[in-house]
């Protein structure tokens, strides 16, 4: 799969410079050929081609040789995931058109860059989903570790038996925290606090391997916001068993409670942060909600 950069992130390299003039010129004539293509720096013989209100770049446009083992050309390429080159098997160069000609390389660029599909989208999001989940239940089972050996006493259950049926002395405390009952050692009611929140990330965290994610992105349609994604989406790196049937786009105003429930906590936290029983916040606009 070809890797496309958020266009949050590359919006900051949008003044050009230091690249070669041979895509320079390309790019001119693209932003010339239609309106509302934005481009920014990707390297010194490359340029992402974007529109603004877009969640990922669509592709990139350059100007070197790229023909294996080099032959001296520089061409003007195009890279889009909507390109399938046969010539290659493998790398960048699988999603990639050349040719000699600028003018040919514009037309190529003006047929194969165009906005991602919400499936594209979702390819391009669920590797760094994968890695997030992966990464909270490593942190949440690390944490949860600690308080286990930390602690002067084994209250704390680490196998999944003894998760699902609690001593009786933890029953006890967790109903005496629930209750409200006043501690006279504050230092003891702390950590008991401490411990039985560690418990519930690390129970939750446990779920994560089996649990389904909503994907929602936000978009825009001239004024208007709509939200597009998947249900039942599972934690694979790649799509694999995604139903393509379980596609929806909805208006703002038709969005289910469940859905705009989840969002408005998310859209409190930073991008990447995860919340027990919510999910994760994967952009700005890009949302994975977990599903109970």
């Amino acid at each position: 799969m070809l890797h496309l950069e958020l266009v949050q992130i590359i919006k900051a390299n949008e003044n050009l410079g230091n690249e070669n003039f041979g895509v320079l010129d390309m790019a001119s004539d693209l932003k010339d050929a239609v309106r509302g293509l934005h481009t920014a720096r990707r390297c010194d013989s490359s340029v992402y081609v974007y529109r603004p209100q877009d969640t990922y770049v669509m592709g990139w446009i350059c100007y070197q040789d790229h023909m294996l083992g080099g032959d001296g050309k520089r061409r003007y390429s195009v890279f889009s995931p909507n390109i399938r080159n046969s010539r290659y098997h493998h790398g960048q160069r699988k999603h990639m058109s050349s040719s000699l000609q600028r003018a040919k390389g514009v037309k190529n660029a003006m047929k194969y860059l165009r906005p991602l599909t919400v499936l594209q989208v979702l390819a391009q999001a669920q590797a760094g989903f994968y890695d997030k989940l992966a990464a909270v239940k490593d942190a949440a089972g690390a944490a949860y570790s600690k308080v286990v050996n930390t602690k002067e006493f084994s209250l704390f259950p680490m196998s999944t038996y003894r998760m699902q049926n609690p001593a009786a002395l933890q029953v006890e405390l967790q109903a005496a925290l629930n209750s409200g009952y006043k501690f006279l050692n504050k230092g003891l009611e702390a950590d008991l606090r401490a411990s039985f929140s560690a418990l519930d990330e690390f129970t939750d965290s446990k779920q994560l391997t089996d649990r389904k994610h909503t994907f929602v992105e936000a978009y825009t349609v001239g004024d208007s916001t709509r939200f597009r994604g998947f249900n039942n989406v599972g934690n694979s790196r790649g799509l694999l068993g995604l139903d393509e049937g379980a596609a929806f786009d909805y208006a703002q105003e038709e969005l289910p409670e469940s859905i705009l429930e989840g969002i408005s906590v998310l859209s409190m936290v930073e991008a990447g942060h995860y919340v027990a029983g919510v999910g994760i916040k994967r952009a700005d606009n890009m949302f994975y909600l977990s599903e109970q």
